[in-house]
């Protein structure tokens, strides 16, 4: 009965499906016979060729468009829900569905899937334009064509976080292994590409700890295009997703043709966190006084998951050495930061001696920055640049390291101590000039300050405020360890030697009154103190005597005799340790105001100008300090008897280095000006206010208890903004007296030319600075896009030419410094001489969309006729690749490299060029 009941339902599907077929023959589509398609045995081999008159085409209807002709979808019931069919069904749900049509042959018990079919099964998901779906064996194939030959969507196969794309593949449910044919998947940075992979899922055996790939004929890329145009070709490949691909002998190949380079294995990360491993050479240089040398060797170290390691060197045939140490760390919410170590050890070749002679430095840097959400009110933040001699001039070429010589250093530990009007800080300091050799360095520096507080107001306001509660005092106790030394000899005894230690406490009180209505009325008074660990004692040594031999010449350069000049004496430096305790007192009182000038105008662009006073004139009283100088006798016989005593500071130098001074009762005189102005805009109709000049001051001293020359020059500076990217600064001096050898003489020049003052110097300074897609938006390039454009639609005309190669120099930066100094002589002529006139340029210019050339430096100075260090850079994208040329023609530099991109095959790279060796000592140019 049950066979009766099977072959019935088998003819009613049967002739079910033929009046579909038929349906579709009478709209002019062959019908093809629909037949079963023989599943391959369950071997490691797919079919190459599927037999068109097999399968119904793309166009046949399956069982599944009987029912309501929505998109197909079936589930086998897993083994463990009821009711039970077998032991051999799958442990979970298995969904199979397709959106174009299905076809079940019931002989096989297999069905054919068409269009966007998909197979989802637990964490499993296929996807393919064709899938064959065997319930038996619980196996799914899948290719990228039809039976007919149509191409259709490539399978997709999805294992978790794992996907694979395909020509050609087969799954086993079951026993969790498949079989992919020209395998596609991407682990981290790789491409893996297998022409055969054998999938083995972990949950296939319990030995397992991750899913396995075996691909043979494989190749492992960082280049994504479909036909990668590089890669490490290798028969065997064992990769396991996530963590690790382990190749066996491999060769590299470029557009498809090996070349002669030969791996004889391989191991490539493919962990997206950290992991340890070799960094190989960043460059190959042949360099004519280094030798042969290989850069950038060395290895990375992950010491956790919040900080690394990189150790690199650089390594010559002659000696030459350099190591780098670059530690990363960084707490989410709490901070990041930056430490480098470097270290070089350069030999060159003296070739007047033939002896190699060691040019050796060292620099460090440090930066260190606090999250804003670590803490309320503690900060630790800062950066440290230090290095030795001419350290990133010597070892590298680009134009910032080759130009610098300043370095500053800054890292501070501050708190604001909630609750209390103090705050502190505890940090260091440091400047330095390469150029002088000069090095400035401070460290500890500690102080503690007292914010501005008002010790006499009331908590609570009940009536108007009193003179007293306006009385505010403020403070501060700073200690700190200088040292002024040089780059040479920053690691030896000689600098521990000057060590500098100083304590530093200020106190002062002020207030603030009105006075007849107009007038701010500022007393104050301020108390300084220093205390030094050790002070300076100068003696003059009298045995010593230098004779020295002068050489007289007329002028035809002919010489005519000679002097002996003999020295008697030596002045002798040396400090005394034991604490010395300076005080000084200041007080003062200043009286300012503000006169307004305003002159208007109904018609006219111009509607107004507006000039704004801020006289404001400041008594001040010291007590002298020159009773802390210490004299010196000099004992030379040439010498008048009066000029024979000389008085210093033993203070000089410390760690505050302040400065003697006589008794002073001095008035000081400032008047600052402000000129705005106001016009008319008939594109808003309306009046805008815009800076004349933004500030011209003008300042003077008067010393009530100087013996003479009781002004001080009459100062004037100023400075406006021309344009949006235009400034000009300028400052002047004028003498109250008549100047003789450099110095102000008692004489007047009231009294010699009936003037007030002289003019003595001046010098203005006009800097400019601008991209130039600023320049072209005034001339109507590069305007923003209309509501139009935005949306996607075309715009009405076509894009002018000229306005898109103005657009490949809009990002491009111009600047111009000029200065002018004026400067009176004494025999009344003045002179007038460019002291800097500097034209830069920087900037990228994208030629092609895989062309750009990079500007890092064109520089012309006008003053001395020449480049100043110019720069370039020429890089070409070659997708996965990239090639770059740097040109420094100054000091005829130059290097090519063409290297992959990503940073997981760096050592796949080519370099070509030159390493500055100029300053190293005795190097070429």
């Amino acid at each position: 009965m049950k066979s009766v009941i099977y072959i019935v339902l088998t003819f009613v599907i049967c002739l079910n499906f033929g009046l579909q077929a038929q349906q579709i023959d009478t709209s002019g589509t062959p019908a093809v016979a629909a037949k079963s398609f023989e599943l391959p045995a369950a071997t490691d081999t797919l079919p190459t060729t599927i037999d068109s008159t097999l399968v119904a085409g793309r166009d046949s209807v399956g069982l599944d468009s009987l029912g309501s002709g929505t998109t197909p979808s079936s589930t086998i019931t897993p083994a463990d829900n009821k009711p039970k069919v077998s032991k051999d069904q799958p442990d979970k749900e298995i969904t199979y569905g397709a959106a174009d049509s299905s076809y079940l042959d019931m002989k096989e018990n297999k069905i054919h899937l068409y269009g966007k079919a998909y197979v989802r099964y637990g964490k499993y998901n296929l996807d393919a334009g064709y899938i064959i779906f065997d319930f038996e064996d619980n196996e799914a194939a899948a290719f990228d064509t039809l039976p007919s030959g149509l191409a259709v969507e490539k399978p997709d196969f999805t294992d978790g976080d794992n996907q694979f794309s395909a020509t050609g593949l087969r799954y086993n449910f079951k026993t969790n292994k498949g079989i992919i044919l020209n395998a596609v998947t991407a682990e981290g940075e790789f491409q893996v590409l297998g022409t055969r992979t054998k999938f083995v899922s972990a949950e296939a055996d319990t030995n397992y700890t991750s899913d396995l790939l075996y691909n043979s004929k494989a190749m492992i890329t960082t280049c994504d295009a479909p036909t990668p145009h590089f890669g490490i070709r290798s028969r065997k490949l064992k990769v396991m997703p996530n963590r690790l691909a382990v190749a066996g002998v491999s060769q590299l190949e470029l557009a498809g043709i090996p070349t002669p380079l030969i791996l004889p294995f391989g191991f490539y990360p493919l962990v997206d966190g950290l992991s340890s491993g070799i960094i190989f050479p960043a460059d190959f240089d042949s360099n004519p006084d280094l030798g042969l040398g290989v850069r950038g060797v060395g290895y990375y170290f992950p010491i956790s998951d919040y900080m690394d390691l990189t150790v690199t060197g650089d390594f010559y045939t002659r000696g030459t050495h350099r190591i780098n140490m670059t530690s990363n760390y960084k707490k989410r919410y709490k901070y990041r930061g930056t430490a480098t170590l470097r270290y070089a050890n350069n030999l060159v070749e003296n070739p007047e001696t033939l002896r190699r002679v060691s040019n050796k430095g060292v620099g460090i840097s440090l930066s260190h920055s606090q999250d804003t959400k670590a803490h309320p009110y503690r900060t630790i933040s800062g950066s440290i640049n230090v290095s030795t001699g001419d350290f990133f001039s010597v070892n590298f070429n680009d134009y910032n390291n080759a130009t610098q010589n300043q370095y500053n250093s800054s890292f501070n530990y501050t708190s604001t101590m909630p609750g209390t009007p103090f705050n502190f800080k505890l940090g260091m300091s440091h400047n330095q000039n390469t150029a002088s050799h000069s090095m400035n360095i401070t460290l500890p520096d500690a102080k503690l300050t007292l914010t501005t507080i008002y010790p006499f107001r009331r908590k609570v306001q009940t009536s108007e405020e009193k003179w007293y509660e306006k009385v505010n005092m403020q403070g501060s106790s700073s200690f700190k360890t200088f040292v002024a030394t040089t780059d040479t000899t920053l690691f030896e005894q000689e600098t521990l030697d000057k060590l500098e230690t100083g304590i530093y406490n200020t106190a002062s009180m002020g207030a603030s009154f009105k006075a007849l209505k107009y007038f701010n009325v500022a007393p104050s008074v301020s108390v300084d103190q220093y205390i030094f660990a050790r002070t300076l004692d100068r003696d003059f040594i009298e045995d010593f005597m230098l004779d020295t031999l002068s050489l007289i010449y007329d002028q035809d350069s002919v010489l005519t005799g000679a002097v002996v000049d003999t020295s008697y004496g030596e002045v002798m430096d040396e400090f005394v340790n034991g604490l010395d305790v300076l005080h000084r007192i200041n007080t003062g009182v200043t009286l300012n105001t503000q006169i307004f000038g305003t002159k208007r105008w109904s018609k006219g662009w111009l509607r107004g100008i507006r000039h704004t006073m801020k006289p404001s004139v400041t008594f001040n009283y010291s007590p002298s300090t020159l009773d802390r100088r210490d004299t010196l006798i000099l004992a030379d016989p040439r010498l008048d008897p009066e000029d024979q005593i000389e008085f210093y500071n033993p203070f000089a130098g410390g760690s505050y280095n302040p400065q003697l001074s006589g008794e002073s009762k001095s008035m000081r005189f400032t008047l600052v000006n402000n000129f705005e102005g106001k016009y008319y805009s008939k594109k808003d109709s309306t009046e805008k206010k815009f800076n004349l000049f933004r500030e011209i001051r003008l300042g003077t001293n008067y010393n009530f208890a100087a013996d003479s020359i009781k002004w001080s020059p009459l100062s004037m500076s100023g400075n406006t903004k021309l344009t949006k990217y235009t400034r000009l600064n300028m400052q002047a001096n004028f003498n109250f007296y008549e100047q003789k050898n450099g110095r102000s003489t008692s004489t007047t020049i009231w009294s010699k030319s009936k003037r007030p003052v002289e003019f003595d110097n001046f010098n203005a300074t006009l800097t400019t600075s601008f991209k130039l897609k600023d320049i072209f938006a005034l001339f109507g390039y590069g305007k923003k896009k209309t509501a139009d454009e935005s949306a996607g639609s075309p715009p009405a005309k076509r894009p002018d030419k000229s306005a898109s190669l103005l657009g490949s120099f809009e990002d491009f930066g111009v600047s111009h410094t000029y200065r002018l100094d004026l400067s009176r002589l004494e025999d009344g002529s003045d002179t007038l001489k460019v002291v800097t006139h500097n034209l830069r340029l920087t900037g990228n210019l994208q030629l092609t969309p895989e062309w750009r050339v990079n500007i890092q430096n064109i520089e012309y100075d006008f003053k001395n006729r020449e480049f100043v260090y110019p720069a370039f850079n020429l890089v070409r994208d070659l997708h996965c690749w990239q090639m770059s040329i740097n040109w420094y023609p100054e000091p005829q530099i130059y290097g090519f490299t063409i290297s992959v991109k990503s940073d997981a095959l760096n050592f796949l790279k080519y370099n070509y060029g030159q390493q500055n060796t100029n300053n190293l000592g005795f190097g070429r140019r």
